[in-house]
């Protein structure tokens, strides 16, 4: 059942969340930073936090509920969540629904 499942499963190939290595090493420490450390060592899922969704999603919670030390921390990784949610919802990060 698991065989099939890679870490950026959800995602076509070329369409990857982040385009560069700065941003994803800043999407992981915000991973860490919510989550703390993944303490699996063994099977299909040691390393799902590494991919694309589960970045995406780290970097966005922590974008909408800690937002100035997401951007302080992980500001390559900030934008470019940004620019991905943007391309759809154009006024999500404005400053009359979130605070910046």
């Amino acid at each position: 059942m698991y065989a099939a499942w890679t870490p950026d499963a959800g995602f076509e190939q070329g369409q990857q969340a982040f385009r560069t290595r700065s941003q994803q090493e800043q999407a992981e420490s915000l991973s860490l930073r919510l989550y703390g450390p993944f303490h699996e060592a063994t099977g299909p899922f040691v390393d799902y936090r590494l991919g694309d969704e589960e970045l995406f999603a780290a970097v966005f919670t922590s974008r909408i509920i800690e937002p100035t030390a997401a951007r302080r921390n992980a500001p390559q990784a900030v934008d470019r969540i940004e620019e991905i949610v943007t391309a759809t919802v154009p006024t999500l990060f404005d400053k009359n629904n979130l605070d910046s």
